[in-house]
């Protein structure tokens, strides 16, 4: 595994043999890696020299997140709060109806943190982990009545909304007519939907917006692949989308990536409100993976010294790529100078035009070209 720092140095996490990652998560300066029969823990600053090793325990999770010096495992059919050694302090459970977390998200800010989970039986439930004992914030929510399960889930930052995709399971097929001689027959297939689901917790309402077929893609579609939100302004929602029938992954077709912005608020759709779509853009083709969406809250002459066009900005990364990409050119370095000088005023210039000013995107978006 190699971690990168923001100022481009980069370093090496060497796993002991037979470690197989299947899965990380960070936070601060601590990096979760689990395999599903183990997990670890390590530890990195900006000395030289390998991170450290602060935990590691056996363990079947099948997947997890890290959050300060707790760590959220999902196994046995419940989210388990453990230390680094492997003790658990406590366990966040989930009704035999509402099925077994299979995806789960972590984010926090000034009004808390809060962890996410997903479950195979389509439900999503929130809880608080500010406090020692987590406490729970939202009750477990089914998103759509058809038989599907959760395949990736985001919290805001304030864990006032959730975002998730799902797969849907094809009704069962009549049996045929005929002698059977006790064959089984298999269980339906499942298909990720092109929808993606957005949880507004405090009016208990689903939002969702099809990616599907359109005539802008001559009918095949798209499926939301990631989504992430402002760690700010938690009603901005940044989507990936790849074609819905390119074969995603294949070396012969490689899937095109698009990006859409979303605002989600409460309001009703006669009101202006509900998810609706700002701004979409196909990315570089260099890029492969969205990995961050901010808003800007540039104003002023500040916004001609830092290049900004617009309110919004998205950070991509290669990832994994088998050859290094060319190095970027235009405005992607004024992109990376802007994103780190945000970093570090972002708490001191939330001003109330600031935040206008990106409210005001919703019914007068601008023409934003990034990428």
């Amino acid at each position: 595994m190699q971690l990168e720092h923001t100022s481009g140095a980069k370093k090496q996490l060497r796993l002991p043999a037979g470690f197989r990652i299947k899965g990380c998560d960070m936070h601060g300066a601590r990096v979760l890696v689990w395999s599903g029969a183990a997990v670890q823990v390590h530890e990195f600053d900006d000395s030289p020299g390998a991170p450290r090793s602060v935990g590691a325990f056996a363990s079947a999770a099948v997947s997890g997140a890290i959050w300060d010096e707790s760590l959220f495992l999902l196994t046995n059919g419940r989210v388990e709060v453990v230390n680094f050694a492997g003790r658990v302090k406590s366990t966040l459970p989930f009704m035999e109806a509402e099925g077994a977390p299979r995806v789960v998200h972590i984010a926090g800010g000034d009004k808390g943190a809060y962890v996410a989970a997903g479950t195979d039986q389509g439900y999503i439930k929130v809880w608080n982990i500010e406090r020692r004992e987590p406490k729970q914030h939202a009750a477990g929510r089914r998103l759509v009545p058809e038989r599907s399960r959760i395949t990736s889930v985001q919290v805001t930052a304030d864990g006032s909304r959730v975002s998730a995709t799902v797969e849907l399971q094809a009704a069962p097929e009549p049996p045929a007519p005929g002698p059977r001689f006790g064959v089984k027959a298999p269980p339906p297939a499942w298909a990720p939907s092109s929808k993606l689901f957005v949880y507004v917790i405090e009016p208990d309402i689903v939002q969702d917006h099809d990616f599907g077929p359109s005539a802008e893609d001559n009918g095949a579609g798209r499926l939301p692949t990631v989504h992430l939100w402002d760690p700010v302004e938690c009603t901005l929602l940044g989507v990936e989308t790849r074609p819905q029938f390119s074969g995603v992954g294949s070396e012969e077709q490689p899937a095109h990536l698009e990006v859409v912005t979303m605002f989600s608020t409460a309001a009703s759709a006669a009101q202006g409100g509900g998810l609706r779509m700002q701004n979409s853009f196909a990315a570089d083709p260099r890029m492969e993976a969205l990995v961050g969406v901010q808003v800007c809250v540039c104003a002023g002459s500040a916004r001609a010294s830092c290049g900004c066009l617009g309110p919004h900005w998205w950070g991509f990364a290669a990832i994994g790529a088998r050859t290094p990409p060319p190095p970027p050119s235009g405005p992607l370095p004024v992109l990376r100078e802007h994103r780190h000088e945000q970093r570090r005023r972002a708490a001191r210039r939330r001003v109330a035009g600031a935040l206008g000013e990106a409210l005001q995107a919703v019914v007068s978006p601008c023409d934003v070209r990034h990428a």
